[in-house]
């Protein structure tokens, strides 16, 4: 399922340009990271700078000295995908994401509190 998954992801949200000073710095290889092309650009905004679907990462240009600790956060979700599922996954981020802007009324907060969010930040500096 990840596979499809995956192959959407590439399809229709990459420009199909490899970002490969990232994807060094990934440990695993079949995970693959590409620059996203201006739409997914412009609905990812200024504040984030990377989104994870399955396997495949899309990547803004992000400055040399920030690459390795977001490739950790991002390779943080490659594996909750595989640990949940793409569904499962999907329903945890979301039901996370809803129950935050709940209790905070703040999409940022929200964001920033999801427990997968909070894995993903714990191995940023590993």
């Amino acid at each position: 399922m990840i596979k499809i998954y995956s192959f959407l992801a590439y399809l229709f949200l990459s420009n199909y340009k490899r970002y490969r000073e990232m994807e060094q710095r990934i440990p695993d290889k079949s995970v693959k990271v590409y620059h996203p092309n201006w739409l997914l650009s412009l609905l990812l905004g200024e504040r984030f700078l990377a989104i994870t679907f399955g396997n495949v990462i899309i990547a803004k240009f992000i400055h040399a000295h920030l690459i390795s600790r977001i490739a950790r956060h991002e390779y943080t979700h490659v594996e909750q995908y595989r640990r949940y599922g793409v569904f499962k996954f999907l329903y945890l981020y979301l039901s996370y994401f809803i129950k935050g802007l709940i209790n905070y009324k703040n999409w940022l907060k929200a964001y920033y509190y999801n427990p997968l969010e909070v894995e993903a930040r714990l191995h940023e500096t590993l």
